[in-house]
C-alpha cells in the first residue's frame, strides 16, 4: 500500500503548480494528499487485516458454523468484480474483463465446493455413530 502511493508520488500525481500563472516557479508536493491517503489506507489495512485474520481463525470451525468465514474471501472477491465489470470494462479493455470474469468464476467454484464440503462433513457426522 505505500509502494502504491510512493510510485503515485514519484509518477506525479501529488504535485502542483506553485503559481499557475508563473509556471517557471515550477512544482510542489501535495503533501497532505499523499499523506493523508497513506495513513487512511494504512490504518484501515491494519484494521480490515486484523478482521479478516478473525475471520480465518473463525473459518477453521468444520461444517456449517465456519462456513461463512471460509467464503468470506471468494465473496468479498465476486462483490468487487462484480463492480469493477459493471463501472470499468468498458474502459479497460478486454483482457481486463476476461480476468474479471475468470475471478469471479474462480470464486463462484471455491464457493460451491466450500459449501460442499461444508454439507458432506455435516452428513457424515450424522451418519457416523457416536463411541459409547
Amino acid at each position: 500500500m505505500v509502494a502504491y502511493y510512493v510510485t503515485k508520488l514519484v509518477q506525479g500525481e501529488y504535485r502542483e503548480w506553485v503559481n499557475l500563472d508563473d509556471p517557471s516557479q515550477g512544482t510542489h508536493i501535495y503533501w497532505d494528499g499523499f499523506l493523508s491517503k497513506t495513513l487512511f489506507w494504512g490504518a484501515a489495512a491494519v484494521v480490515l487485516g486484523l478482521l479478516l485474520g478473525l475471520a480465518g481463525n473463525l473459518g477453521r470451525n468444520t461444517g456449517l458454523r465456519g462456513l461463512a468465514f471460509r467464503t468470506l474471501i471468494p465473496l468479498i472477491a465476486l462483490a468487487e468484480t462484480s463492480m469493477r465489470l459493471n463501472t470499468e470494462a468498458s474502459s479497460q479493455g478486454a483482457v481486463a474483463s476476461t480476468t474479471w470474469n475468470v475471478t469471479r468464476l474462480v470464486a463462484v467454484v471455491i464457493i460451491v465446493v466450500l459449501a460442499g464440503q461444508a454439507v458432506w462433513a455435516k452428513s457424515n457426522r450424522a451418519i457416523r455413530p457416536t463411541p459409547h
